[in-house]
């Protein structure tokens, strides 16, 4: 009988397994679909897998590193036994949300690198619309309590206002009291707008088309202003989009500038197209925002118009973002705003 020398076959076996265990780090190391790094002791990366070199819009990451890559602090990230979140801005000036798994190699570390971005979004958007839900069921309940009685006070403001003359000093009183009740009743609708769900229907929009009809909206603002209105819009430019959702931003955005500008003053819309993105950009010559307030605008019932709700930007913001838009403001005080909307677009 054949003696079996149990030391030479456990070599054997573990050179065998080494080398498929090579075999499948190499097959990771290689795979378009899973984003994979391995570094040496000091964080440099070696190699690098085609998935991560995708995820991360980066060919040429061996030879980089880690702490640098992800613009990490200056702790020395090999002591970070559990994984790490990281957030790094796109080309598009977008923030991508990346999870990164780390695992120990001899002298060496390997990195597993997830894209959780849509994961923080759709956590945001939850929380987001379960407080919107709480404030709209709030909100009809003013909404409800209130308008019957805003209602009654209006008619009597109305039947006052004709009875009494111009030059009869109660006239101004009660034109007065009946410009605080359309203030109001603008308070209530646009809590109401702020406050509820909102589930966009997208189709094929030709944004020429969109921009005269919310011109044709705001015709009597922009009347009694004796606006110019300009339009700079090719007729074959397309997005995805809820024509609904997006008149109402961009009335919104064209509202913001009647009231910023003088009388002849001059607004202009403006669509542009670079790189498969679509951007609609609206630009006036008003009064302006000051460089201190820009980075609030968007915060809900924060506002520099004497009568407004501080509500219309939060409304933009939020039905851009329902588009995975996006929005941006450049403005001078006494010179001007630009509001700009950042589309994909739609062939």
């Amino acid at each position: 009988m054949m003696r079996v020398d149990n030391k030479r076959t456990l070599r054997k076996v573990f050179v065998e397994e080494e080398s498929f265990a090579e075999k499948i780090i190499r097959q990771i190391l290689q795979s378009e679909e899973l984003s994979f790094l391995l570094t040496d002791e000091k964080d440099i990366v070696i190699m690098a897998s085609p998935g991560a070199k995708k995820l991360l819009n980066d060919n040429l990451l061996e030879g980089k590193n880690m702490k640098e890559l992800f613009n990490l602090p200056n702790e020395n990230i090999t002591s970070i036994d559990r994984g790490f979140k990281v957030e790094i801005k796109n080309k598009d000036g977008y923030n991508n949300v990346f999870l990164i798994s780390k695992a120990r190699l001899e002298g060496h570390f390997f990195y597993y690198i997830q894209d959780i971005t849509d994961l923080k979004q759709m956590e945001g958007k939850e929380a987001t619309e379960k407080r919107l839900a709480e404030v709209g069921k709030f909100a009809s309940y003013i909404a409800h309590e209130i308008r019957n009685p805003i209602s009654g006070i209006k008619g009597v403001m109305e039947v006052m206002s004709s009875v009494h003359k111009k030059d009869d000093p109660r006239f101004e009183m009660f034109q007065e009291a009946y410009s605080s009740i359309e203030r109001l009743e603008t308070l209530v609708k646009d809590l109401l707008n702020f406050s509820k769900q909102l589930y966009p229907v997208f189709e094929k929009i030709k944004v020429n088309d969109l921009l005269h009809k919310v011109v044709s909206l705001s015709k009597a603002r922009i009347k009694e202003k004796e606006v110019s209105i300009g339009l700079e819009c090719s007729d074959e430019i397309f997005i995805e989009g809820d024509s609904v959702l997006l008149e109402q931003a961009l009335v919104n955005l064209l509202n913001n500038s009647l009231y910023s500008v003088n009388n002849n003053g001059k607004i202009t819309l403006k669509v542009a197209k670079e790189n498969n993105r679509v951007s609609i950009s609206i630009v006036d010559d008003g009064e302006g925002i000051k460089k201190e307030m820009i980075p609030h605008i968007f915060e809900p019932f924060f506002t520099t118009k004497k009568n407004g709700t501080g509500l219309g930007l939060s409304i933009v913001k939020r039905i851009i973002e329902l588009h995975k838009g996006k929005i941006e403001v450049f403005s001078e005080s006494g010179k001007g705003t630009t509001f700009t909307l950042l589309f994909q677009e739609t062939e």
